[in-house]
């Protein structure tokens, strides 16, 4: 692995390059939840209270999960 700043990388590779790392990146977490039985769910949420959360869609449908815990990860 080389630490050198290569100055001729273009805007263009240096995008190209940080879509890969996000991609993989994204599917190695996606794995990880898999092979731990994390339930994943996308959408903007609130809470209800400590152990319901209420939760929209992409087509505005809502959804509330009870749980006793939740683990809430943006990014």
């Amino acid at each position: 692995m080389s630490f050198d700043l290569n100055r001729t990388v273009t805007a263009t590779q240096l995008l190209n390059r940080k879509e890969m790392v996000r991609s993989a990146e994204h599917e190695r977490i996606r794995r990880n939840v898999g092979k731990h039985s994390i339930t994943y769910v996308e959408g903007s949420a609130e809470f209800e209270d400590p152990h319901t959360l209420r939760i929209a869609g992409s087509g505005g449908a809502y959804r509330r999960l009870r749980a006793p815990h939740f683990l809430i990860a943006t990014g």
